[in-house]
């Protein structure tokens, strides 16, 4: 999938451009808009775009002023430029920034769709060099970054304390990051397993630009591992360069594709954690990834599996105990019956016989556990009459301590069963509901994937998959039911109920509209 936005300051231009080539079934797009230079930066600084079509002519900032700032952060994106003077000066300058094509506004959308699949076959014929480049390529010296390797791996595995002063040891390896920041983690599983590839890793360097350091840290025999660290503490770079990393996962999926029976798939654990942390969170991002991770999902949020707080309390008297509370809500969550067992097993050790209030505690914090998953995994219908699981809840069983903690184990083990049989549809369950509630909030295709921390393309897979259509045709088509039903229902004026089903431009509603029900929206409702 190729991500394609259309700039112009012309509404009627961009919504036609936009739809034609939304319509179109040659490649597979992804299509944005943009009515200004100034939206069209707005939407780059949050998101990689493959293609970007723009006016050359426009107030406030012109096209090749966009291009020169499109070219400081997203140099390998391709721009084509459209314009009504067919001046010399303007074609120079659109050559001279590498733009990909030159085409008047008269010319029609053929010499678009052409200069379309041209800058397609441009990046994809980049991503198979660098393939071949960064396959054959091998790093001249092997003791640096072997040696950074296994001084990062060591902190992850958790043989070596992060609390302590790491300052010299980060000085004499040349490791980029500073000691004294938190960090992130990012981590690929390769299908399938490799010894060594160290061309994922100069990938993925090359992708992640300016706005991040990256430090391989540890690579297994299924999965490779990065720690990262934002350069800026400002806000709108480190947008930028959220968007840089979910932009490098697909540019790294894509020219691994061309490498038959190989695929390869990115967790990323974006909440910044500090070096004493860093073994625990590596410990559940190494289990997700070995797990939980589906093949094919270009960069996968770690949000997307830890969907409750796993935060360990502070202050108990007996560290094991919260340790193992800790414990049990995290593999019910990752939904491991085997992790969940032995979790239980450990906290029934450390558990004695609680009473009073640590009795109360306890039973709070397995009843929010159940409840919590119960909540976020949708299972509330599926669990409605459930006796056991009511008389659990209800504490009317009277059991306590490790009694209530084996009824605990059980249930927790039979939930995890359910949701597995119920998963496949969840995701395209949840986002039909999310389109249904709002038709008039922004339902792109990376709106969409922001919600539900998936990438993109695998979203869009998914999706399609589970219905059998697209996300695209599914958001026009309940868009327009919403559109008749308040047509019909209300007395809202046109534009009101334009914007209501998500479109800003009244003119473009009613193209749409009339587009596929034969009439305009005021025609449908005097029927």
């Amino acid at each position: 999938m190729y991500r394609i936005l259309v700039v112009d300051d012309e509404d009627t231009i961009t919504d036609s451009l936009a739809h034609m080539l939304e319509s179109l079934t040659r490649f597979e797009l992804d299509v944005y808009r943009a009515y200004s230079a100034a939206e069209a930066l707005a939407r780059l600084e949050k998101m990689a775009v493959d293609i970007v079509i723009t006016d050359i002519q426009m107030p406030g900032k012109t096209g090749l002023e966009l291009l020169r700032d499109i070219r400081a952060s997203w140099p390998d994106c391709q721009v084509i430029f459209l314009t009504g003077y067919n001046e010399f000066e303007y074609a120079a300058h659109a050559v001279n920034y590498h733009a990909a094509r030159y085409i008047l506004k008269t010319e029609g959308y053929e010499p678009i769709i052409e200069a379309v699949a041209a800058s397609i076959e441009t990046i994809e014929r980049e991503e198979r060099n660098t393939a071949i480049l960064e396959t054959a390529r091998e790093q001249v010296d092997r003791y640096l970054p072997l040696a950074r390797r296994n001084f990062l791996g060591a902190l992850l595995s958790g043989e070596m304390d992060g609390g302590q002063d790491l300052s010299g040891d980060f000085k004499r390896l040349e490791i980029s990051l500073d000691p004294g920041a938190p960090v992130m983690l990012l981590a690929a599983r390769i299908h399938p397993a490799v010894e060594t590839d160290s061309s994922i890793d100069q990938a993925v360097r090359k992708k992640i630009l300016g706005g991040i350091h990256v430090e391989l840290a540890w690579t297994g025999a299924h999965i490779i591992t990065w720690v990262l660290q934002y350069r800026s503490s400002v806000s709108t770079e480190r947008t930028h360069a959220r968007a840089m990393i979910k932009g490098m996962a697909e540019y790294v999926q894509r020219f691994r594709a061309n490498i038959p029976r190989n695929d390869i798939s990115f967790v990323f654990d974006s909440k910044p954690a500090a070096w004493p942390e860093i073994a625990g969170r590596f410990a559940e991002l190494k289990f997700v990834v070995m797990n939980r991770l589906e093949s094919g999902a270009a960069l996968t949020d770690m949000n997307y599996f830890l969907i409750a707080p796993l935060d360990a309390g502070s202050g108990d008297t007996r560290p094991g105990y919260k340790e193992g509370l800790r414990k049990l809500t995290l593999a019910l969550n990752l939904d491991d019956e085997e992790k969940l067992q032995r979790a239980g097993a450990e906290l029934s050790r450390s558990i004695g016989e609680p009473g009073g209030m640590e009795l109360a505690e306890f039973n709070t914090a397995l009843n929010a556990a159940l409840l919590s998953y119960i909540t976020g995994r949708s299972l509330g219908e599926t669990v409605r009459n459930d006796n056991g699981l009511r008389l659990f809840l209800s504490g009317a069983l009277n059991d306590e301590g490790l009694p209530r903690l084996n009824q605990f184990t059980a249930l927790a083990c039979r939930l995890i069963g359910l949701n597995r049989r119920g998963r496949r549809n969840s995701l395209s369950q949840r986002i039909l509901a999310c389109i249904q509630e709002n038709p008039g909030a922004d339902l792109s295709l990376y709106a969409l994937s922001e919600k539900f921390f998936l990438n993109p393309s695998y979203l869009s897979r998914r999706f399609k998959e589970e219905t059998g259509k697209n996300i695209t045709d599914t958001v026009l088509e309940l868009r327009l039911e919403e559109a008749c039903r308040l047509l019909k229902e209300t007395e809202r004026k046109i534009n009101r109920i334009a914007v209501l089903v998500g479109y800003e431009s009244p003119a473009y509603f009613s193209n749409i509209f009339k587009r596929r029900f034969g009439v305009s929206p005021q025609e449908y409702r005097g029927r």
